[in-house]
Order: C-alpha cells, then structure tokens, then sequence
C-alpha cells in the first residue's frame, strides 16, 4: 500500500467520525460559512504579484518533522508581507501535524487567499473548508475518480471557493480536467518514489489547456527555478518545506520573493569570464564617473580605475590573487519569451584565503538599477552558497553613506576606520566593516 493509499483510508474513517461529532448544520453556523471567499486565480494572473504560494506545514511523511516551532500566526504573516500570492494550509493531523484550527488563526491573520490542503474524499469537507475560512479547496487526482471531482469541484464553485486540481501525469489530466476547476497544480513529487523534480511540470505543461491557470507543485529551490517554470506558462508555485526548515519561515519566503523579477526584465547571476574583462572595465568606468565625483577627485578616480580596472589588472586579480568575480545581467525577453539581448548591470568580487574568512573587494550596480534589490540578490546569490564562511570584511568609503546604510542593512557592522595609502599621494579614507556567520 502506497503512502497515499494509506492516507486516503485513514482520512475516510476520520471524515465519518467528524461528520458525526460536526454536523452539516453545525458548519453552517460558524461565521466564516456565509464569507465571500477571494480568490486565488485572480491574484496569479496579475502580472505585477509573485505567484509565489507560500505553505504552512509542521512534518510530512517524507520529510517527518520539518518545524515544529514556529507559530502559525507568524509564519502567514511574514509569509503575507514577504509579498506571497496566496498562503496553503495542511489541515492533516496524523501526517502532516496540521488542524482547522490553523487556517482559522491564519484567516483572521492575512487577507491574501488561504489554500486548505487536505485530501478530500468527501463532500463534507468542502463544507468544512468554507466554514473555517479557505479560498481555495485541493482536489487530488491521483486520490479520487473522475466522477467524484467532477461532483466536488461543482459542490465548491456553488459555495464561491476557488478549485485547484492535482495532477501527476498525462492521464491524470485526460480524465479529470473539468468545467469546475480553474488551477491545474502539477505536483512534481511522484508518490511512489517521493522523489521531485520539477522536470515534471515543464513535461505535462503543454498538456493543460490554457484556459485552466498553471500552478508548480514541490521541488522548487531556486528563483531560477520559478525563472523556468514561468517560461512555461506557470503562474503559481507551491513551495512549503524550502520556507519552513528555516527558523522565520516568512523571512525565508520574503528573501527568496526578493530574488524574483515578476516582469519581462529578468535578472541571472553567473561567474566571470575573461571574455567579460572589457564589459566589467567598461562598467566600472561608468559607475566610479558617475557615483564618485562628490566623494573623491577626478585624480584619484581615474588613477584607481586604472589600478584596479584595466583589463591586465582584473586578469592579475583573478589569476594571482584569488579574486572570484560574479556577474549581475538583465537580460530582456521579448513577448514570444525568447531572450532579446543581455546587459551587464552589476558585479561582485570576493576573495579568501581560508575558504572561512572572506573579504568583499567589489560590490557594484549601475546606479540606473538602483532600488529594485538587485544588489541584495547579487550578494545572497554569492554567500549564501558559502557554507563555511565565519567572518566577511570589506572597506568602504567614509563619505559614500548610500553604500555603507546598504552595507548595515545586509548585517554589516562598523569594526574600525582607517586611511589606506594606495600610491601616488592618494588615500582611500575608509571604514572597515565586518558581517559575522
């Protein structure tokens, strides 16, 4: 007997043992049952919104216990300010540690549509889902025949609740898809295996008519990954355990949405090559020109882009003295979703002895690209893949406040001041600041 096979027997003597203790009449009484849901589709067709789908969940039969901690009125409402679409809610106790009275907590926490993921076997729990407050109701290919998703998605759009379909495979979507539903999620975990890869939604999407709005399940680690998803035609991703092994789920979600760009401009990250030497030196030229002039003299920064940007210079950097340099490009897709052309906007440099203990040399933007967080991403895309790292100083210039405000509000702190010589009568008047891990 398959894991879902077990949670289906489970949940079908459950539901006959609720419907006993909590009547119909019961459910319809409660304050959220006469509530006019929102929903779900109509936020992850607006172009400007993440789609991101950000889920509450305790432990799992793959994972066991994911995070036992955290409170589920602080996790929907980091997860809400963090920018989610929408907000899914295990309500399985025996193998997920959920209960209705989480989506209760997190529908009178957040007004962005709540998502209560159960494995429904029985039209009383569509009834229950309004009652405590849901938008949205998941119905399981996989769990239920076609004649049953057909009645339950048709009993949910009476009661105004948006539907969300399941879906595994190609023949999942044959026989199921109906006029009742209006998400198809493919969930990328297969159930028997519980491998995931999300390989599973770019197969099946061309599968799903476009009339039924397009929504990744599982398996989603990376911006780039919802990146990919997204040139498929999705516009919703479910991500609940990548959030909630994190101590502050919705901080988690918040950096991750931070990484996202909802528009055609999309932002990849790569290492250097030396064929990007005459672009860095370019940018770097347009940069120091144009930030640097109120700060330090034309002399100087001339003479310190040469130093430090000539192309023999970046090659010695690189060959000799162990810098890493990583590349920030906006890349511009055309309405068919091909990549038009590609632009260097930014550029980090680090380097380490120890591999523990780092120095950050370089952290530039085009001061065109300023406030979109892109600096951010560029930065967490370099060290957060850092595992090891203790300790991350860089210097700065004690006159360029943007730089060192940016610098705290990434966890920098002040460790001392010195005037660095750099040649030729000039200095460099800096504060020396360092993130500890």
């Amino acid at each position: 007997m398959t894991i879902l096979e077990k949670i289906i027997v489970h949940k079908t003597q459950e539901v006959s043992e609720t419907k006993k203790l909590f009547p119909v009449s019961f459910l319809e009484k409660q304050p959220y049952f006469n509530r006019i849901p929102n929903s779900l589709k109509k936020e992850l067709l607006f172009t400007n919104k993440s789609g991101i789908i950000a889920e509450f969940k305790r432990k799992s039969p793959s994972k066991s216990e994911i995070n036992l901690k955290v409170k589920i009125e602080d996790a929907v409402s980091g997860y809400e300010s963090g920018g989610a679409s929408g907000i899914s809610v295990l309500t399985d106790s025996f193998f997920f540690g959920g209960k209705n009275d989480d989506l209760v907590v997190a529908r009178d926490k957040v007004r962005v549509p709540l998502l209560r993921k159960e494995f429904i076997v029985d039209e009383y729990q569509i009834l229950e889902a309004k009652s405590i407050g849901a938008d949205v109701v998941l119905l399981i290919a996989a769990a239920l025949e076609t004649e049953k998703i057909i009645r339950f998605a048709s009993l949910a759009k009476s009661l105004y609740l948006d539907v969300l379909l399941e879906v595994h495979s190609k023949d999942e979507i044959n026989r199921t898809l109906n006029e009742y539903i209006d998400m198809v999620g493919v969930n990328n975990r297969n159930l028997k295996s519980f491998e995931v890869n999300i390989e599973n939604s770019i197969r099946l999407a061309g599968l799903i008519p476009d009339g039924f709005v397009k929504i990744s399940e599982s398996g989603i680690e990376k911006p780039e990954d919802v990146v990919r998803l997204k040139s498929s035609g999705f516009k919703g991703f479910l991500i609940g355990e990548k959030f909630m092994k994190e101590m502050d789920p919705g901080k988690a979600c918040r950096k991750f949405i931070s990484q996202i760009q909802s528009d055609s401009n999309e932002v990849l990250f790569r290492k250097a090559e030396f064929s990007d030497l005459p672009a860095i030196e370019k940018l770097a030229h347009k940069i120091w020109n144009e930030v640097y002039p109120a700060i330090i003299s034309q002399k100087q920064i001339n003479y310190m882009l040469e130093k430090m940007y000539s192309q023999e210079s970046l090659k010695r950097q690189i060959n000799e003295q162990n810098h890493e340099f990583t590349l920030a490009f906006l890349t511009n897709k055309s309405s068919t979703g091909h990549k038009d052309s590609t632009l260097l906007i930014g550029y980090l440099d680090t380097r380490t002895e120890n591999g523990i203990d780092f120095f950050l040399d370089k952290l530039y933007l085009d001061p065109e690209f300023h406030g979109k967080e892109i600096s951010s991403r560029l930065f967490e895309n370099v060290f957060s893949n850092k595992k090891n790292i203790k300790t991350l100083r860089l210097q700065v210039n004690r006159k360029n406040t943007r730089a060192i405000n940016f610098y705290k509000k990434i966890g920098f702190e002040l460790e001392y001041e010195k005037n660095f010589d750099i040649g030729d009568d000039f200095f460099m008047c800096d504060y020396v600041m360092i993130k500890k891990y």
